[in-house]
């Protein structure tokens, strides 16, 4: 899913990648954020600005 949004390859997704520097921009991942909590997911904005990675983003769905 995150790949598509972005226009790249799965595989090119590491959990380290810093998302924006892979084209997702900040609009994007509100909306994406948001999406999540409409799903019920608790997704703090702030916090998956301040670090845009696959493996932080897991973390952070992980632990809320």
């Amino acid at each position: 899913m995150l790949a598509g949004i972005i226009g790249v390859e799965p595989a090119d997704i590491r959990d380290d990648s810093v998302l924006f520097e892979l084209g997702l921009d900040s609009v994007t991942a509100l909306m994406l954020i948001n999406s999540w909590r409409r799903a019920g997911l608790p997704a703090p904005s702030q916090e998956f600005i301040d670090a845009p990675t696959v493996g932080h983003w897991w973390n952070l769905i992980a632990t809320s």
